[in-house]
């Protein structure tokens, strides 16, 4: 799930700005890719789905977004 880029204009000048998606629209992208595959939908396909997002990560912040998902999923309620 690569970055998406958005234009910004700043004095006249315009940049491309790099989107990264919110945690719950990247772990929706993820559930519905596992579901399109047919895998069941469970903490061990997610965990493996967002390894494999890991170590394709194009930036530091797409690999901690990641890594912060995988966190959640394998958080327990106390």
């Amino acid at each position: 799930m690569p970055q998406r880029k958005q234009a910004v204009t700043l004095s006249g000048s315009t940049f491309l700005q790099a989107y990264l998606p919110s945690e719950e629209e990247t772990m929706g992208r993820v559930v519905v890719e596992l579901l399109a595959a047919g895998k069941n939908l469970n903490r061990k396909n997610l965990c493996a789905k967002l390894l494999n997002l890991v170590e394709t990560s194009g930036s530091a912040d797409e690999e901690r977004q990641y890594m912060q998902l995988i966190r959640l999923v394998l958080e327990r309620d106390s």
